[in-house]
């Protein structure tokens, strides 16, 4: 029975994706797209899906998504939904918010 618990512990933990990977991604790519600093943030609720697929010859593991804030200086944060394109469930090849 340990064993079995570990070998699951061992998988999930492959797949897991922190939430400030795609965080911190969408708050670069915005920031240099607006020439200003743009802070993203996420309120707990990101879920990662499993995708393993082709798009336009690229392969994509997983898709992280979630909900979250977007933050330009002096104004107020607005309610965001984003997504997040992942390579080999480390790399990041695409982004995009959604406000709410």
């Amino acid at each position: 029975m340990k064993k079995f618990l570990l070998i699951i512990a061992i998988l999930n933990l492959q797949t897991t994706v922190l939430a400030s990977e795609c965080t911190d991604y969408l708050s670069a790519l915005y920031s240099k797209n607006y020439n200003n600093t743009i802070k993203v943030t996420t309120d707990k609720t990101e879920f990662t899906d499993k995708y393993e697929d082709y798009i336009n010859n690229e392969f994509i593991s997983s898709i992280v998504y979630g909900k979250g804030y977007l933050k330009f200086p002096d104004k107020r944060r607005k309610k965001i939904t984003y997504f997040c394109m992942m390579k080999d469930y480390k790399n990041i090849t695409w982004g995009y918010i959604l406000p709410r």
